[in-house]
């Protein structure tokens, strides 16, 4: 025979099927938790690839300026603008 002890459940657990499914509100609570993690992270990551792109542009501006003052050092005057390099 069970002593009595044993048939009673934990308050926590008593919505709970011998305490080893989670409920509904903790699995929502733990989907919702989840997703401004992700949403938060998301934003992050797209910041972080923002300025990486900052990083491309000002990189290819400094090399293209590089170029135009070699060119300028090397043959005494800059480079033609591509314009006119297009004409006739």
């Amino acid at each position: 025979m069970r002593s009595p002890e044993s048939t009673t459940r934990h308050p926590r657990t008593a919505g709970r099927r011998d305490g080893r499914a989670f409920t509904l509100p903790e699995i929502l609570v733990s989907v919702l938790i989840i997703g401004i993690l992700m949403a938060i992270i998301l934003v992050a990551v797209n910041h972080a690839g923002a300025l990486v792109g900052q990083k491309a542009d000002r990189a290819s501006v400094s090399a293209i300026a590089q170029g135009v003052r070699q060119f300028d050092q090397t043959f005494g005057f800059p480079p033609p603008l591509v314009q006119d390099g297009l004409q006739g």
